[in-house]
């Protein structure tokens, strides 16, 4: 019964989000905050600094990890006015009207961790004008299983032919900030909701007839991560050293990686200077995820968020560190 109520919710609810009083920054207070017991003493989980950079392929479509909440329907509209083409954009660039007819000519699906470089190009030039040569991947929409099944291959082998079949995207975001925008499209928090500009505890509760439904806590727990590691869903609270070393490997096969909110400018610059795309400051798709200011957690909130988020808060923290050096390599290259 939730599960269809949310169905109904998402949809009419869907890029729907409110303005509430800022208190500043989450990601500053709870980065201090991913220990078991909240200490500020207490070391968080450590990934080694990445060194990768941009790794653009212009022969190849574009293929989009679209992490939910996280910037993807921004790009899906600046992709589509930049190419001029009229993409999927109420599917936020999901292939649904092509992936049958796609998985009929070409043999597979186009996210197959086997496809070719020449399939998937194949694939989507034949039907170009409504894919645009660009694909979307928004895991976890309807149907909370997504983490197990054959869609996640490409994970299980980072060495497949997929990662050499597009040119590849990972959207990422402060994990407070990306949960609360969830819930907000899903209807669940509104402006009468929040007094004082903060947010109610009850967000946070697993006892909560809705905020402690299944799928809204698979939103709050370790959801980035659960994009880059398969079968994380089972258990998204077994935040290891091995889960944390897996998401690594996955960030890094990506060959870009784009934050909207904490680094708009890098992001921004990224996109233009490889993909040749200008970043529409002024569309509502843009605001939704730039203008935004969600209040931070309370003390309390942020231990208690923290603790069930150490994998994403590391994992968006490591992703980072790619965006900053492939922003700074095109700095480099300008002045040269």
């Amino acid at each position: 019964m939730f599960f269809r109520f949310y169905l109904g919710i998402h949809f009419l609810a869907a890029g729907a989000e409110w303005a509430f009083p800022s208190q500043g920054p989450s990601v500053a207070l709870l980065s201090t905050l991913t220990s078991n017991n909240g200490s500020k003493e207490a070391q968080p989980l450590e990934l080694q600094t990445t060194t990768g950079l941009p790794k653009v392929r212009s022969d190849k479509p574009v293929f989009v990890e679209h992490v939910m909440k996280c910037g993807g329907s921004s790009l899906c509209v600046d992709l589509s006015l930049q190419r001029d083409c009229r993409a999927t954009l109420g599917a936020n660039c999901r292939p649904d009207r092509v992936q049958v007819r796609f998985e009929k000519l070409i043999g597979k699906k186009w996210r197959a961790a086997d496809i070719t470089p020449e399939e998937a190009k194949m694939g989507l030039e034949a039907f170009d004008e409504e894919a645009c040569n660009f694909v979307f991947s928004e895991m976890g929409l309807r149907r909370e299983t997504n983490n197990f099944g054959l869609s996640m291959d490409r994970y299980r082998d980072l060495s497949s032919s997929f990662w050499d079949a597009y040119t590849t995207v990972l959207l990422v975001r402060d994990p407070w900030e990306r949960y609360l925008s969830h819930l907000n499209q899903w209807g669940f928090i509104a402006s009468k909701d929040v007094a004082d500009g903060s947010i109610s505890d009850a967000v946070l509760s697993d006892s909560h007839k809705v905020f402690g439904a299944f799928q809204v806590k698979i939103l709050r727990q370790n959801f980035i991560t659960q994009h880059l590691v398969p079968d994380f869903r089972r258990n998204p609270l077994n935040c290891s050293n091995e889960i944390l070393e897996k998401a690594k490997n996955s960030v890094d096969r990506y060959d870009i990686v784009l934050d909207f909110k904490e680094y708009p400018e890098e992001t921004s610059s990224i996109l233009l200077k490889e993909f040749g795309i200008r970043s529409d400051n002024t569309s509502k798709a843009h605001e939704r995820i730039t203008k935004i200011k969600w209040p931070a957690p309370q003390k309390s909130q942020a231990i208690k968020f923290a603790k069930i988020n150490k994998c994403d808060y590391e994992v968006v923290k490591y992703a980072r560190r790619r965006i900053l050096k492939a922003s700074q390599s095109l700095d480099v290259s300008d002045e040269e």
